[in-house]
């Protein structure tokens, strides 16, 4: 079986290519998930061809990039990225906002159609309903019977991001496309139940709500960060996600002995920039890497999810960092969210009402280190055994085999 990952991944040998150019929120959380699929894809297809064609996700020139060209690295060692044997294209294109995502669109198409140069059947693994890929995988099937494709849905398009009236009514046709073209496709990866009734019943569905991350330790030497005990949020600074009532909240618990150190950027940036000012134990690092974030979550006394289950979209959301802070073996204090399996709950220790986000925080603070240990360790072994790549990845990589029958 001949399998292609259609993505953006940021690839070890193009990292620091990206932190150094991007403007704002770089796509980490989509970039870890992406790497998990391919593991997965990995341990499950060993006797399958796999191709990744990559197309990276970064921001346009020059609000949210400082580059026109983002120009890929062509010399890609498999071995830094990937635990197996896997062929690369790392894609270059013209990054200019308004038209780069016809050039995102020119190239992905352009290396299904290359590597579909015999009569065998050819399964493209479309990552996200980003319409460039989309669109390059549709009119590669209409082109080649024997191309089938599968849509990997994170999010929804139209709850991605906060737009203004004018880019809503963009915004709203182009995602009337991405839908269609999602429901012509040979089947779909939801990551959550509720996402199925935003599709045609006729399509194959699967649910993955998350993939657990392979070889999360880290050694990284914590110098740098001299503070002791801490609770932590590392993600988007987004209202919608409740960084603000954190912030506020940690406040009016009034700690004296126990920061906030938040990473991340996003809508909010100013408002934690401004608390941090304002209060010495409230820490902002601004945007870390992988390897920093994960260092931090090993060693804080708690993680926070923010988000509250107020908003509409949340039953079609299951952030992503729930699993990575469950990885970590540190305790989770977050809200019960519509998106999420009833299974983990009692894995975390769980935000009861609105205004109830203070008082758990002086509860968490107040308990022993051998209470919050053990929360934490049943966490993580609750996502260690449910959400392995080679668990969750098998459920895309049955329906792919079916069709090839």
């Amino acid at each position: 079986m001949n399998i292609v990952f259609l993505g953006g991944i940021y690839l070890r040998e193009d990292s620091l290519y990206v932190n150094e150019n991007s403007i704002g929120v770089i796509q980490n959380a989509a970039d870890v998930l992406q790497k998990n699929y391919m593991q997965g894809l990995i341990e499950n297809c060993k006797d399958c061809d796999i191709t990744l064609i990559n197309v990276p996700f970064v921001g346009g020139y020059p609000t949210a990039f400082k580059k026109k060209y983002f120009k890929a690295e062509k010399n890609i060692e498999v071995r830094n990225n990937f635990t197996g044997d896997v062929i690369i294209k790392n894609c270059s294109f013209l990054n200019i906002k308004g038209i780069k995502h016809f050039f995102r669109f020119f190239v992905a198409a352009k290396e299904i159609s290359k590597l579909n140069k015999s009569n065998d059947d050819l399964h493209i693994i479309c990552y996200s309903m980003h319409l460039p890929f989309l669109l390059a995988c549709w009119i590669n099937k209409l082109l080649f019977k024997n191309i089938s494709y599968y849509v990997v849905v994170p999010d929804l398009p139209e709850y991605m991001a906060e737009r203004s009236v004018f880019s809503k009514k963009i915004h709203s046709a182009i995602n009337k496309v991405s839908y269609w073209i999602s429901n012509k496709s040979d089947g779909l990866s939801l990551i959550t139940k509720h996402m199925a009734e935003c599709f045609s019943g006729k399509v194959n569905k699967i649910i993955i709500e998350g993939i657990s991350s392979k070889n999360q330790d880290s050694n990284l030497s914590m110098d740098k960060y001299p503070f002791d005990k801490f609770f932590l949020y590392t993600g988007t600074l987004d209202r919608r996600y409740g960084i603000k009532d954190l912030v506020d909240s940690y406040i009016k618990a009034d700690f004296s002995d126990i920061s906030l150190v938040i990473c991340g950027d996003g809508n909010e940036r100013k408002y934690v920039e401004l608390a941090s000012m304002e209060n010495k134990n409230i820490i902002y690092l601004g945007q870390v890497s992988r390897t920093v974030g994960v260092s931090l979550q090993m060693k804080a006394l708690a993680l926070i999810n923010p988000r509250p289950n107020s908003d509409a979209f949340t039953k079609y959301s299951f952030p992503s960092k729930i699993i990575e802070y469950m990885q970590s073996g540190r305790p989770v204090v977050m809200y019960r969210l519509d998106g999420i399996p009833s299974e983990y709950n009692g894995f975390y220790f769980e935000i009861e009402g609105v205004d109830c986000l203070t008082d758990m925080l002086k509860h968490v603070g107040s308990l022993s280190e051998e209470s919050l240990g053990l929360m934490g360790e049943r966490a993580k072994k609750f996502v260690e055994s449910r959400c392995s790549p080679k668990q969750q990845v098998k459920k895309l990589v049955k329906i792919m085999r079916l069709s090839n029958q």
